[in-house]
């Protein structure tokens, strides 16, 4: 499970949190906070889609939906993006409609955001005899 650390400028009142909306913004301020957090977060989406050709890309996402436990300082995040894909022999562009959970945590201490990015299942036939 890959894991993306991100420093929090302005931790807010964690209880604060729990209200979606402000969740919500505050996740986006966080993630979108440097270029180098957000190209983190569009790499380690565009891992889902690697092995189905094409060249993919992921130039940005959405936050569909989150949630936040107060009590663990532990929460979900659904992203919500687009794929682009190139296959220049063809001169086909198609785009993909995607959207992956992950976990996050929050470290008030360390005043940090630790987001656990699912890992990519793939199979391979090898496996299966």
């Amino acid at each position: 499970m890959p894991l993306i650390t991100l420093g929090i400028q302005n931790l807010p009142d964690v209880q604060s949190l729990i209200d979606n909306s402000s969740l919500k913004d505050f996740l986006e301020e966080t993630l979108r906070s440097d270029k180098s957090s957000f190209d983190e977060v569009c790499a380690a989406l565009l891992q889902f889609h690697q092995d189905e050709g094409g060249s993919p890309q992921v130039p940005d996402f959405e936050i569909a939906y989150c949630e936040y436990d107060g009590t663990t300082h532990t929460g979900k995040i659904r992203f919500e993006y687009d794929v682009f894909f190139t296959f220049g022999c063809a001169d086909i562009y198609p785009t993909q409609k995607s959207t992956e959970t992950s976990k996050f945590s929050i470290d008030e201490s360390n005043s940090k955001l630790l987001l656990y990015v699912t890992d990519h299942i793939s199979r391979d036939t090898l496996d299966e005899f």
